[in-house]
């Protein structure tokens, strides 16, 4: 993907994997005890190695969380937008594979996506608010996918499979409780569960929005 999302924060270097296993152990400890509760030590800790060798990559927590956002935003945006630009497949059909793609996303083993919701609830930290440009980068990614369901909301409203309803409203409605799920869900449930569960999210949000008749 060539835009923001592909700008890293971490320091230049050859060594991509070791950077990526940072990111992947960091992006655990943060899902497990959040932004403030994460120390350096911890993700070291989890990634096996020393503290220098996570400082090799980044100069702090908060690059760290920002990067693991960064990453999240980018793969949400990698499985979504696809689905809610194709082709010839009507708009009832895309926006329900997209809430259940979303959903199944933060259950399953998805650690940078889960994290990426993190940022609302951090955001004002004196430790991430001196990140303005990165925060601004990550809001406007968030736009950018709140848009790709409002858009599709948008088209289903036009064809009569929707209600004439604020298709903002309506898609930040489900994204808010899409992204409330890694709140009360905990790994381990059975994969029928979570397909359950995922199946459940579909169907709500199509049956809040669907015509009479259509």
């Amino acid at each position: 993907m060539t835009d923001a999302t592909s700008k890293r924060l971490s320091r230049p270097g050859p060594a991509e994997a070791g950077r990526d296993a940072v990111l992947e152990a960091a992006a655990e400890e943060f899902v497990k005890h959040g932004f403030t509760a994460t120390s350096m030590d911890g993700i070291a800790d989890a990634l096996g190695s020393t503290k220098g060798r996570v400082y090799h990559y980044y100069r702090g927590k908060a690059e760290i969380f920002l990067d693991v956002v960064l990453h999240g935003m980018h793969d949400l945006l990698l499985m979504i937008e696809p689905i809610a630009t194709e082709s010839g497949v009507p708009a009832r059909e895309r926006l329900s594979r997209m809430v259940r793609s979303h959903a199944l996303c933060m259950m399953e083993a998805s650690n940078p996506q889960r994290v990426a919701v993190q940022l609302v609830q951090y955001r004002g930290m004196p430790e991430l608010a001196t990140h303005t440009e990165t925060t601004e980068r990550i809001i406007e990614l968030r736009r950018r996918y709140e848009r790709a369901f409002r858009d599709v909301v948008s088209e289903g409203i036009a064809d009569g499979a929707f209600l004439d309803v604020d298709p903002s409203l309506a898609a930040k409605s489900m994204l808010g409780s899409l992204n409330w799920i890694p709140m009360w869900f905990r790994p381990g449930r059975g994969a029928d569960e979570v397909a359950r569960i995922a199946d459940f999210f579909s169907e709500t949000a199509l049956r809040s929005l669907e015509a009479e008749g259509a």
